[in-house]
């Protein structure tokens, strides 16, 4: 079973974060005030129960951070040759569950998926080495698991 930390804290202070940002663990919050749910959360812990906690709410919590855990991480690939649109792309895709990587033109995009497996793709149309609707006819037409990578598209144009 993997690792959880559980912290039993008055308040998620400046301490809290910098436990929860140095443990490298998962953490579990015991909490006193109902007021510090959102800092609990925004600080990196997995889940918080309120004190006093029952037997029974701390098993079926710890249940189910362990499913939880246990789910692989999803990737996502982000061909977008302007890097700050994809740097925005990435951070609405934000989270400790998904994994961003960018393709920057179509060969590297096809690099990337030759290489590894992604669970999803966002994909520009305007590409400069090839277009988008181009990649995607290519892409659907390929053998192997590559074909059904959902895709995304998106422009900037009308």
């Amino acid at each position: 079973m993997p690792s959880i930390r559980l912290m039993a804290l008055a308040s998620p202070g400046v301490e809290t974060i910098w436990a929860l940002a140095t443990a490298r663990a998962r953490s579990l919050l015991l909490l006193r005030k109902l007021m510090w749910e959102a800092p609990a959360l925004s600080s990196g812990a997995m889940g918080y129960l309120f004190k006093p906690v029952k037997r029974e709410q701390l098993i079926d919590m710890l249940e189910g951070l362990e499913a939880r855990m246990e789910q692989r991480m999803r990737r996502v690939l982000v061909v977008e040759d302007d890097a700050q649109q994809a740097e925005s792309i990435k951070l609405l895709l934000a989270s400790r569950d998904v994994e961003t990587l960018e393709a920057h033109s179509a060969a590297q995009c096809f690099d990337m998926l030759g290489r590894e497996t992604f669970d999803c793709m966002v994909l520009d149309l305007n590409l400069p080495d090839m277009s988008g609707t181009d990649i995607l006819a290519r892409i659907k037409g390929s053998d192997g698991p590559v074909r059904r990578t959902p895709v995304v598209m998106l422009t900037t144009t009308d």
